[in-house]
């Protein structure tokens, strides 16, 4: 959920004509990964060895009745539904809907260009 608190500073800060950077040397993982996509288009930068794991994550219940578990199957479906929207908006992974449902989808290098999660590698 802080990620998409931090995503909503970044498209301010955007609207505001304040421009992101974002840069990854390493990996950017789970939420890394998409606050790393979400910075200014052209601005979004990766080193030769960065890592991306994009996967949509996890969002646990507490559920302990059937009226409860409907009502987090919701939330857990619209919390899926978010991640699937901000690669779609941010990035072009192609068949994101069959790739992002693997736990283990990462790209390295150029292949974080080719699917548009950065726009120069360093």
């Amino acid at each position: 959920m802080y990620a998409f608190n931090l995503l909503s500073l970044i498209e301010r800060a955007k609207a505001a004509g304040i421009t992101v950077e974002t840069y990854v040397f390493g990996c950017a993982f789970s939420c890394g990964s998409l606050l790393a996509c979400s910075g200014t288009k052209g601005h979004r930068f990766v080193g030769e060895y960065a890592k991306h794991i994009c996967h949509l994550g996890a969002a646990g219940t507490w559920a302990i009745n059937d009226i409860e578990h409907e009502r987090e199957s919701t939330n857990v479906k619209a919390h899926f539904e978010t991640i699937r929207d901000v690669y779609r908006k941010y990035a072009k992974i192609k068949n994101l809907e069959k790739a992002i449902r693997d736990d283990g989808l990462s790209f390295r290098g150029q292949s974080i260009i080719d699917n548009r999660l950065a726009d120069t590698l360093l």
